[in-house]
């Protein structure tokens, strides 16, 4: 990776106020190469290092963006297609589940006739003998 130095940091004024400031980078290893960049505000207290970055950022997303943008294009398909895919497995999940609560409320249904037809209303209650056979008490 090239090394940077900070050559020139200019301040850019709009009604009497610093909006930007321009940055000029030269390198210090490597092929020859200079650059500048314009950064939103007043960057002109900034360390060199911290200049380096913002102008090396803005560098980069002014170049790149168009390698950047079909990559983000693609990521953000990618992102719809899995949605598409989790809300249809969300629906299969809640369909399965609908289905679990009739089976439920059947099987429910089903074993209160059961203990209807094993237990009738009329069954004697505790300590009530009438209608008991000696069979019955035989067997308890």
């Amino acid at each position: 990776m090239r090394a940077w130095n900070v050559v020139g940091k200019y301040p850019i004024y709009t009604d009497g106020k610093i909006t930007h400031t321009e940055i000029t980078l030269a390198t210090l290893s490597g092929s020859y190469g200079t650059f500048t960049e314009r950064v939103i505000g007043d960057q002109t207290d900034k360390t060199n290092n911290e200049l380096i970055e913002l102008a090396r950022d803005a560098y980069f997303k002014s170049e790149y963006a168009d390698k950047a943008m079909p990559e983000a294009v693609q990521k953000v398909d990618e992102l719809s297609r899995k949605t598409t895919e989790y809300e249809k497995t969300i629906d299969q999940m809640q369909e399965a589940i609908d289905k679990s609560e009739k089976i439920a409320q059947i099987t429910t249904a089903t074993l209160n006739e059961l203990i209807g037809v094993v237990y009738p209303d009329d069954e004697p209650t505790d300590g009530d003998t009438e209608g008991i056979t000696d069979e019955t008490t035989k067997e308890n």
